[in-house]
């Protein structure tokens, strides 16, 4: 009896030490960089200790102030905020219809749907886009990335919200049909509550992903400074006059990084309950 507590004892330290050097370990880079933000140039490119001999707050005014993070901040909100939301309305839409809907074609083109999933275009489609940003003289702002993300959406997420609404019982539609609720009545009224895990899920997703794109926000806002995000501050700090200046771009990454940080934080629950409640699954 004992002999079998103290396995069963050996084996929750071996595995909680694991939990927490992979914790480490996945947290160390990201602690370092906090740290060394505070620090001055010469003394992260000396790299002598870890811990800043003097802690230097005006690095993130600098950075903030210096390299125009505020309107980059700004710009960054707007399009990953109206992304998020475009993309939690089309795709959940999207995953409602193949899920509860009828209509001639619907296995083929959601099989076709979801092929896309596996095929990585990459920039094949970045030159049709930009012909057609161009003709719409969209070519250059934010507008053009939401237009593209209006008409793109995600098969990802749609193959989420439809794996999850599929979890759910029919009775609860067909009850809302009873009562006089219309096709997209039921969705608004019963469906939609009821993914709140799985849209939190794709919230999160979406919103990470607009935060931290970078390729095309990059071609828009070549010629129009204005328009540029965080992601390509960034990239501009790094391979521009200030490309040694650590002291604010290291500033500037952590800037970029809180906000996600924040969201998650607070979607956290309804992000864990999603993967708990088998929205993943096919």
């Amino acid at each position: 009896m004992k002999s079998g507590k103290l396995v069963r004892t050996l084996k929750s330290f071996v595995i909680y030490f694991l939990l927490v050097a992979f914790v480490i370990i996945i947290l160390y880079p990201f602690f370092y960089s906090l740290i060394c933000s505070f620090k001055a140039s010469g003394e992260i490119l000396a790299g002598k200790q870890f811990w800043p001999v003097k802690w230097r707050w005006e690095n993130y005014v600098t950075a903030w102030n210096k390299a125009n993070f505020y309107k980059y901040t700004m710009n960054t909100i707007f399009y990953a905020t109206t992304v998020t939301v475009i993309s939690i309305l089309i795709d959940s839409c999207c995953g409602y219809v193949f899920a509860r809907g009828e209509f001639p074609g619907k296995k083929l083109i959601f099989s076709v749907k979801t092929a896309m999933m596996f095929l990585a275009l990459g920039s094949a489609t970045m030159y049709p886009q930009l012909q057609i940003l161009s003709r719409l003289h969209l070519h250059k702002t934010l507008w053009g990335l939401i237009l593209m993300t209006f008409f793109g959406g995600s098969v990802a997420y749609i193959f989420m919200i439809r794996a999850f609404i599929l979890s759910l019982p029919q009775e609860l539609d067909d009850a809302a049909t009873i009562d006089g609720c219309s096709f997209m009545g039921v969705f608004f009224r019963i469906i939609l509550p009821l993914i709140r895990p799985v849209i939190a899920t794709i919230g999160v997703l979406s919103f990470k992903g607009a935060w931290n794109d970078y390729l095309f926000p990059l071609i828009l806002t070549m010629s129009n400074p204005d328009k540029r995000t965080l992601a390509v501050g960034l990239y501009i700090m790094e391979n521009g006059t200030m490309s040694a200046d650590w002291s604010i771009m290291l500033p500037g990454m952590i800037i970029s990084a809180m906000p996600l940080i924040v969201i998650y934080m607070f979607l956290n629950k309804y992000f864990l309950e999603s993967l708990a409640s088998g929205a993943i699954k096919a």
